[in-house]
């Protein structure tokens, strides 16, 4: 591990965030990364309704309808995104720190030891290589075509959202219920109980994905408590529609906090926390909204006290939490303003799922002119930075990155990602020592060939 009062080391440290700064320069070269911090939203799960038959001329008609809207969708989403990753290399320059300062910047942070939840004997901790997987497909019979590939290759665990990136919750859940009730009944899954237990039957470890402060039903309802428009008292909305709420909201960790406790009753292993940061807006739009700050607190410290209330929620619980990050919080020195801060979050949480996709990282990043088409080396220096930042702590969270399994056809020099592709990530990953992961593809399309069978 390097030191830190190397000078040459802090020359190269600075080097090193003189490019990361560069990725302003995406707003030029039209790079972006996919929607949901990943790529682009899977479609919505439509309300439950009576079955109806179709002819094959209005099946056919119903699909075409339904691709161009995802391909509208898709379109809409990677432009916000590519925005959004814009604005974050920006307060990433403005918001720099030396790195001397990088282990305490922010002001009643917890940096000091909080011990990691045991290795719980009825949920007992394992080497988890996961694929997405959508409420969409949980229901659908290509569920059956992931539990194969689960059972042929390395792949163990799943990332099944209990909240997906609309607001719906996956289960009929007594929270939702109580405070917002339009989130369920909308995953149209009539046996839960019982695909949860097939999947566990077939020794898959489940992870349940939840969409936390990227919060489009509860916002709707409680616009007061979330993030609004100075001038109209109007929920913020992204260019996709979809509301945030406040990751100030208390309120909001406890409904949070009551669906991941049953989440956990059903059987889940882990609940995962997405979104776990607020929009990146950048100053002038930042001025024109209320975040709703009544305790005047950094950004930093409510995602940290949020994740130490869950984290009390569930002390009860044989589960295991994580919080998904951008790649970048390993890399830049602050929180962006978006609340991230590295070690902020990887000291409370059980997993960190730092999002590594060479598809997020701009040109000349880590010296790589077009990380996208070097993911072997783009993943090396994005892990380096993830273990060096680890190192500042006592108690730091496991690693388990997301990668992707998606072209990124937006970027500038792309390249198709296949196996040879995926299996790069995952092969830099294991030459860091990190032999956990999570594969992004947002209509869960996995190149199985870039996969080790099981048992190799």
């Amino acid at each position: 591990m390097k030191k830190m009062n190397n000078p040459m080391h802090v020359v190269n440290r600075f080097i090193k965030f003189g490019l990361f700064f560069c990725v302003i320069i995406l707003v030029l070269s039209g790079c972006g990364p996919e929607n949901r911090d990943k790529e682009s939203l899977p479609a919505p799960t439509p309300e439950p309704t009576q079955v109806k038959v179709l002819t094959k001329e209005q099946k056919s008609a119903l699909l075409s309808i339904l691709e161009r809207k995802i391909q509208r969708d898709e379109q809409l989403a990677l432009a916000l995104e590519k925005r959004e990753l814009a604005l974050l290399g920006e307060n990433a320059k403005e918001n720099a720190l030396p790195p001397e300062s990088i282990e305490h910047p922010y002001e009643n942070v917890v940096y000091s030891e909080i011990p990691n939840a045991p290795d719980f004997e009825q949920n007992p901790r394992i080497i988890a290589k996961a694929l997405y997987v959508s409420q969409n497909t949980l229901g659908s019979a290509k569920l059956e075509d992931l539990i194969g590939i689960a059972e042929t290759t390395e792949i163990n665990a799943f990332v099944i959202d209990i909240v997906d990136d609309y607001g719906n919750v996956l289960f009929d859940s007594a929270t939702a219920s109580a405070i917002c009730p339009e989130a369920n009944g909308k995953s149209g899954i009539r046996d839960l109980p019982g695909i949860l237990q097939k999947l566990k039957d077939h020794q898959i470890y489940l992870i349940g994905r939840l969409v936390t402060f990227r919060a489009p039903r509860y916002a709707a309802l409680y616009p007061e408590r979330g993030i609004t428009l100075v001038k109209t008292g109007e929920n913020y909305k992204q260019g996709d529609g979809l509301a945030w709420a406040s990751a100030y909201d208390e309120k909001l960790w406890a409904y949070v906090a009551g669906i991941s406790q049953e989440a956990a009753d059903l059987g889940f292993n882990e609940i995962q926390y997405d979104y776990v940061r607020f929009p990146a807006t950048g100053k002038k739009l930042d001025k024109q909204l209320n975040y709703h700050n009544d305790k005047n607190i950094s950004r930093t410290l409510a995602v940290q006290q949020f994740l130490l209330y869950v984290k009390a929620a569930l002390a009860e619980y044989p589960v295991y939490i994580t919080a998904d990050v951008f790649g970048w919080a390993a890399s830049a020195p602050t929180d962006i303003d978006i609340g991230q801060h590295w070690e902020a979050i990887s000291n409370v949480v059980d997993y960190i799922a730092p999002m590594m996709y060479p598809s997020h990282y701009g040109p000349n990043i880590f010296g790589i002119a077009v990380p996208d088409a070097k993911p072997y080396e783009t993943i090396t220096r994005s892990g380096q930075d993830v273990l060096e930042r680890n190192a500042h702590l006592k108690s730091p969270a496991l690693v388990r990155p997301w990668i992707q399994d998606f072209t990124a056809t937006w970027v500038n020099g792309h390249i198709r990602y296949g196996a040879d592709e995926l299996r790069a990530q995952i092969d830099a990953l294991e030459a860091l020592g990190i032999k956990e992961f999570m594969i992004w593809n947002p209509r869960n399309n996995y190149h199985v060939k870039g996969l080790k069978k099981e048992g190799q």
